[in-house]
């Protein structure tokens, strides 16, 4: 059901639910697309007994080389 509109109003859209199944599935997909374009490394980490993994870029340097230089200005830091 949709929410009502009014021209003075925003729409409140909520998280999008996944079961188990569906989000693991959803996180592999992403993962293989990410790793058509990128080198990447799947790190775990773990705060005060809580584990999490972090899929991030293998090497920074080599990500930032394959960028157009025209996005950068010359004194522009990261």
């Amino acid at each position: 059901m949709n929410a009502p509109q009014d021209a003075n109003r925003e729409t409140i859209v909520g998280p999008v639910v996944y079961s188990r199944d569906r989000r693991q599935r959803h996180l592999r997909y992403l993962q293989k697309a990410i790793n058509i374009s990128y080198d990447t490394v799947l790190q775990g980490l773990e705060f005060d007994g809580l584990s999490i993994e972090l899929l991030r870029v293998a090497d920074v340097d080599t990500l930032l080389d394959r960028l157009p230089k025209v996005q950068f200005r010359p004194d522009e830091r990261l």
